[in-house]
């Protein structure tokens, strides 16, 4: 989550957290990681909780895409089918359903 984004629900910034200095492709920065401070829902398109995960955040100054890691994905039950197109099932679904991830521009 960028810093911006988590000023949104008063996370930023964090009261407690711990700072990591991360090393990506083009730069070093700084990470601000506050434990058990999320819970994640996985909903439907109609608003259908299908599971919830309790989380880390991971927030980082100008992060320009949310991320979640394959942990949390397993913990809420997602199921890849495809990355690129944003196609997934859960783990509760019957074997037909194929589900489209929602899109946000």
């Amino acid at each position: 989550m960028d810093t911006s984004t988590a000023e949104k629900p008063s996370l930023w910034p964090p009261e407690e957290a711990e700072i990591f200095s991360v090393e990506e492709a083009s730069f070093i920065g700084s990470v601000y990681l506050v434990r058990n401070s999320v819970i994640l829902e996985l909903l439907d398109r109609e608003g259908n909780k299908l599971s919830e995960v309790k989380a880390d955040l991971a927030i980082q100054r100008g992060l320009a895409e949310p991320l979640i890691t394959d942990v949390t994905i397993d913990a809420l039950g997602i199921q890849v089918i495809s990355f690129g197109k944003g196609i997934w099932k859960h783990v509760n679904d019957p074997s037909s359903t194929v589900r489209e991830s929602a899109h946000k521009y």
